[in-house]
């Protein structure tokens, strides 16, 4: 059975792909699945020469944007959502 999902857009280079989400059922995350899963859209970006991948995420979230920091994403913006009060960081992680 499906335990994890990812949604990205690969873009050949030199464009830059766009991960825009990484889904784990609740029973199975600490296991390093959507780890694994984003490292392997990192992979398929670098065989295809993308320039960089790009995402988006709450920034409450402390745990995966350390983890995502250590990866080597860098933060390149910050802001508030319009409809509500969460503080939301923009990744890139060049190639």
């Amino acid at each position: 059975i499906p335990v994890g999902f990812v949604s990205f857009y690969p873009n050949e280079f030199p464009e830059t792909s766009y991960l825009s989400l990484i889904g784990v059922k609740s029973e199975y995350r600490g296991q390093e699945i959507g780890k694994n899963l984003e490292l392997k859209c990192i992979e398929y970006c670098k065989k295809i020469n993308s320039k960089g991948l790009r995402l988006n995420m709450r920034k409450s979230n402390i745990k995966l944007l350390e983890s995502r920091l250590k990866l080597g994403y860098l933060i390149t913006n910050e802001y508030i959502m319009e409809y509500s009060d969460e503080l939301i960081v923009d990744l890139y992680l060049e190639f």
